[in-house]
């Protein structure tokens, strides 16, 4: 293939097949070297073996340097599922000639709390009439295809096709939203047609080599960065992934956030997760509420460290824990720490806490964040079935406020039941952190 020298080109490989296919490489070389430099950044690039998609479009940006010819190589190696390679179409550019995307947050481009649960709408112009743009966030989710918000929301327009798609309309417009990543990024947010034909954000990466542009991976002009901050509430309910996540009427922040045993990356990434151990979920469904049907455990020998990033440094936090197995009786203990790197435990404000199976208990009590601002709660011999952590002290469910305590917590039914006057509703499994002046107890 003929291509103007030192400049630099976007390839764009559009593969798959009906069956499933794995282990593929694309090569971009020379004559003399026609496998110098691979496209795909790792060898699961463009697998579709046991995927949902059955295709794969990837692109990435070379510069042949003198050479006026350059050799695209497809191959498949050993060890995968099949024998065989396929590929469907691709296209190759100067970079000068991939058409621009703008993208415009609806509202205004501002700085939004990573909360894991608003949706926030972009909309796209420049695309090709009538095509298909595939949208990759490095974090947070894309989740609506249409961007309209008043409609529910609409499903990937090619589940056929790895990532998420939307068509853009005969004037090229196009529109999507996208709920929040719990980690503070920022992040740019990367739109790019199937065939190669128009894009903005980032391009790549691609495999290294001597044909790599200078620049890897490749950030398109225009590009759209959306900036976060940390929330002063976190609200998560523990269990597996995708399972049923509580709501209640808490004023302010009524959603929690779902949350299985997955663990902490980075302030930037996840903001929270488990640290230094992989933990299972339970579900044991109805007749027990959203909360308190599912959470997290661990084993007696395996303490269960949750970190949570927090937006003040150094600040007291009232953190409330809601645990209990509607199946199972396990003891706990949880202490909460605020040196994350070193795992050290600086308070124990519950120990030999038993809770019959069928009931759950409720404690808060006031956890110190780091110099960065960090949060660890360690929980042994653990089922958690949530946790809330704000800057901001909690009032009871009866609106009055909780009643300082020692360091213990009572059990209480995992079945809500109506309250009577002047009672409060018992709550379900949870956690949830606020400022407080010292341990509480509240019945569950």
């Amino acid at each position: 293939m003929t291509v103007a020298p030192n400049q630099d080109i976007q390839v764009t490989a559009f593969m798959g097949d009906v069956f499933g296919r794995d282990h593929m490489n694309v090569y971009v070389g020379t004559p003399g070297n026609p496998t110098s430099t691979k496209l795909n950044p790792n060898l699961g690039t463009f697998d579709t073996t046991s995927q949902t998609y059955r295709f794969s479009s990837y692109s990435g940006v070379f510069n042949p340097g003198a050479n006026t010819t350059i050799v695209i190589t497809i191959e498949t190696t050993f060890g995968g599922a099949n024998s065989f390679w396929t590929i469907n179409g691709i296209d190759v550019r100067p970079i000068g000639l991939v058409a621009p995307l703008t993208l415009t947050k609806v509202g205004g481009n501002a700085t939004v709390a990573a909360d894991g649960l608003t949706i926030d709408y972009y909309t796209g112009v420049g695309a090709v009439p009538n095509s298909e743009v595939t949208i990759n966030p490095p974090l947070g989710t894309v989740v609506d295809a249409d961007g309209n918000p008043g409609n529910g929301l609409q499903p990937d327009a090619d589940p056929d096709v790895k990532g998420f798609q939307v068509f853009a309309d005969a004037s090229g417009n196009f529109g999507f939203g996208m709920r929040r990543p719990t980690g503070l990024g920022p992040i740019t947010i990367s739109a790019e047609d199937v065939t190669g034909a128009a894009g903005t954000g980032v391009v790549g990466p691609i495999g290294g080599g001597p044909l790599a542009a200078s620049t890897n991976p490749y950030v398109l002009p225009n590009p759209y960065s959306q900036a976060y901050t940390l929330p002063s509430v976190r609200r998560i309910d523990f269990g597996p992934a995708g399972g049923v996540t509580a709501s209640d009427n808490d004023p302010t922040n009524p959603l929690y956030l779902g949350f299985d045993g997955s663990s902490y990356a980075s302030t930037p990434v996840n903001g929270l997760g488990w640290v230094g151990a992989a933990f299972g979920t339970f579900d044991r469904g109805l007749p027990s509420s959203a909360v308190q049907r599912d959470g997290v455990f661990g084993a007696a020998t395996t303490p269960g460290d949750f970190e949570i990033d927090m937006p003040a440094a150094n600040t007291p936090y009232s953190v409330t824990v809601q645990i209990g197995d509607p199946a199972f009786q396990p003891g706990r203990a949880v202490r909460p720490g605020h040196q994350p790197r070193d795992r050290g435990v600086i308070g124990t404000p519950v120990t030999g806490l038993s809770v019959p199976g069928g009931q759950s208990a409720s404690l808060t009590f006031t956890a110190t964040s780091d110099a960065s601002g960090r949060l660890r709660i360690r929980f042994g011999a653990t089922t958690v079935n949530g946790q809330r952590v704000s800057g901001r002290p909690r009032p009871s469910r009866c609106g009055r406020p909780r009643r300082p305590s020692p360091s213990t917590a009572r059990p209480s039914s995992a079945r809500a039941r109506p309250p009577s006057p002047g009672r409060c509703r018992p709550t379900a499994r949870r956690a949830r952190c606020t400022r407080s002046p010292g341990p509480r107890r509240g019945r569950s």
